[in-house]
């Protein structure tokens, strides 16, 4: 087992989103046809806070680190590396704190749902050129160094982080990798 402590840079605006069970509701409550108006803090049920701050839950980055893994091949094995990702990645800690108790702006954006219908939905934002740092525990010790980080660096370039990914949000650079002994 090996660990890595990481630094990531934000290169675009991160934006949170958290759907939990009374986020949904509140949304559901609020749509209509066409547009539906949301109270002015409607964006405070989408952002991951605590008593400790805003975080960023590990589980997003891991997440990429999974997806970036496709892009990747296990020489011996003839496959990608995302299955190894899965089984040997483990992102720590749970909560990975921006040391902020707000947003640094809000964000509005009209998604069209199922039906058809727009809502109006408002996502707490991290400006880019944020720095967090988290630890990366690899139980497989045998992986290269270079393998890890370069999916994590695919993860940062290509698949981000937070809500609205595919309109360029979340995305970040590594700035240090470094073992931990």
């Amino acid at each position: 087992m090996r660990n890595y402590k990481a630094r990531i840079t934000f290169t675009t605006d991160y934006l949170q989103a958290r759907f939990t069970e009374d986020a949904k509701k509140e949304i559901d409550n609020l749509i209509s046809k066409g547009i539906a108006k949301t109270k002015d803090d409607s964006w405070a049920v989408l952002l991951h806070i605590d008593d400790n701050g805003i975080y960023i839950p590990s589980i997003q980055i891991r997440n990429a680190m999974i997806n970036a893994g496709k892009e990747y091949k296990v020489k011996k094995q003839r496959r990608s590396m995302q299955q190894w990702c899965i089984s040997n990645l483990i992102i720590q800690p749970d909560c990975i704190y921006f040391g902020k108790t707000t947003p640094d702006k809000v964000v509005t954006s009209y998604p069209a749902r199922k039906d058809g219908n727009r809502v109006e939905i408002k996502h707490p934002a991290i400006l880019a050129n944020t720095l967090v740092e988290f630890t990366i525990k690899v139980l497989d010790g045998d992986m290269e160094e270079e393998a890890i980080l370069n999916v994590l660096k695919t993860a940062g370039t290509m698949y981000g982080i937070g809500a609205r990914r595919r309109d360029m949000f979340g995305r970040f650079e590594v700035t240090s990798f470094e073992e931990v002994r």
